[in-house]
């Protein structure tokens, strides 16, 4: 399925060279194994590359191997609309921003249209409400299956 969904586009390449860069990273000096999703991880900086601007957004379009984004915006939809429809897969996505960043509205708009995301002001000077307003809403988009959990205590949160 996912290689139908995206089987023509410039994702395709740029997720796959993604892939292993990311493999040979984790993979560089451990013998233990890793499982991750590349994808996952792909779409959620292409999320973010959408946001940014200038050397930002080049070093991201690098990391991300991407070579045009024309069309990455209908790619990325494509793919989730499709991987969307397998019973057996779920995918969200939320942007969490502090309440006062102003993101730019055709930023928003992209988010919501093109990756399904939502969008919701957080308040992180109170790390434990944060905390759990994230941790309910994982609970809530994965039907209580999504195990990764936001620690109050942790400044960068990433699983």
């Amino acid at each position: 399925m996912y290689e139908a969904a995206i089987s023509n586009s410039g994702l395709r390449v740029a997720n796959n060279d993604f892939t292993m860069d990311v493999y040979r990273h984790l993979t560089a000096n451990t013998s233990h194994n890793a499982i991750i999703s590349p994808f996952s991880l792909h779409m959620v900086l292409g999320l973010t590359f959408f946001g940014a601007a200038g050397s930002t957004a080049d070093a991201m379009m690098k990391g991300l191997r991407i070579k045009h984004s024309e069309t990455l915006l209908k790619d990325y939809k494509d793919i989730i609309e499709q991987l969307s429809k397998s019973p057996e897969l779920k995918m969200a996505n939320t942007i969490y921003f502090a309440q006062d960043v102003q993101l730019n509205p055709i930023y928003q708009s992209q988010a919501v249209e093109y990756f399904n995301s939502e969008l919701s002001k957080t308040d992180f000077t109170k790390p434990e409400a944060s905390a759990k307003q994230m941790n309910d809403w994982v609970s809530n988009s994965t039907e209580s299956t999504g195990r990764t959990r936001r620690n109050k205590n942790r400044r960068n949160n990433t699983p």
